[in-house]
């Protein structure tokens, strides 16, 4: 179910996208986006450059140790 359609039955609570509830069948709901805010577009996750380097010297240590 998408947050953009997602309905909330006034009746019975009942989350639905249907124009009537599929419970209760009453016509009385609202939009559950009214209360949780949807992004237009996806937020990119942001990775501190101390985890770029951890990542780094776990996958180092799977390899194991370089002898040269």
């Amino acid at each position: 179910m998408r947050l953009h359609t997602a309905r909330l039955c006034l009746d019975c609570e009942e989350l639905h996208e249907s124009p009537q509830c599929p419970v209760c069948a009453s016509h009385a709901f609202s939009y559950v986006a009214r209360w949780v805010p949807v992004l237009t577009q996806p937020r990119l996750r942001r990775v501190h450059p101390a985890a770029l380097l951890y990542e780094d010297l776990v996958r180092a240590g799977r390899r194991g140790p370089n002898v040269s």
